[in-house]
């Protein structure tokens, strides 16, 4: 069953899924209206985490982290997260 997917800003990526896999469904995202403030919005999600600790006690006494975001098919601005994660 060949599938057609959105890649980066104005293209697709096509591609075959193998013989007998079944297409569960199609997850698109949820538009959602742009954060007025993103360094406030960042720093309260930073302290007050959904269902972790917050990342200074996730942190406490290692010496390497490890910090991942996605690729530039993805909307993320992480130039505006990096930072503020790292301090």
């Amino acid at each position: 069953m060949k599938q057609k997917i959105p890649w980066g800003k104005d293209e697709f990526l096509e591609f075959e899924l193998p013989r007998g896999w079944k297409l569960a469904g199609v997850m698109e995202p949820k538009v959602r209206a742009p954060i007025a403030d993103v360094a406030a919005e960042l720093d309260s999600a930073l302290k007050q985490p959904i269902g972790l600790p917050p990342l200074t006690q996730l942190a406490k006494g290692k010496r390497k982290v490890v910090v991942v975001v996605d690729d530039i098919s993805r909307p993320t601005p992480a130039y505006l997260l990096i930072e503020r994660i790292l301090k």
